[in-house]
């Protein structure tokens, strides 16, 4: 009886995490969508101004960002953070190498596809951008 409580158990948890990936697209493209509206916002010059309306986009993506978040929260799912953190193979793959004066060796610079957890286990595993090691040939700026 126990070894088929388990495997219900096991198979309660591969249905959900199957379900659950289906929306980690879904933020991803939130999350792209709210860098976007930001640089776009960001965009200052003598010629040049924001467009009109762009703030309320940015404030847009982060409610919806937020609620996304909390909806994930509800069924135990954290977004994992990377960016600025160094990098953790166990969570992260890294898919590309860029130089940053700021950043460690190892930090991650950017989050290409975002990574999920739920209680311990890696749902999907973070897509990144790093800093090289010192002797990797993208180690010096370009």
């Amino acid at each position: 009886l126990e070894g088929l409580d388990r495997r219900e158990e096991n198979i309660r948890q591969a249905c959900e995490k199957r379900t659950a990936s289906v929306f980690f697209d879904v933020r991803d493209a939130l999350q792209r969508g709210l860098a976007a509206s930001r640089r776009v916002a960001s965009v200052k010059g003598v010629f040049r101004r924001p467009p009109k309306g762009i703030n309320g986009i940015v404030e847009g993506y982060e409610l919806a960002l937020r609620r996304f978040d909390r909806a994930l929260a509800h069924l135990d799912i954290q977004p994992l953070e990377t960016v600025g953190r160094p990098f953790d193979p166990a969570l992260m793959a890294a898919v590309d190498r860029r130089w940053s004066p700021e950043a460690a060796e190892g930090d991650v610079l950017e989050e290409v596809v975002g990574g999920f957890i739920r209680h311990g286990t890696v749902l999907r595993s973070a897509k990144v951008i790093i800093t090289p090691a010192p002797g990797h040939p993208r180690a010096r700026r370009p």
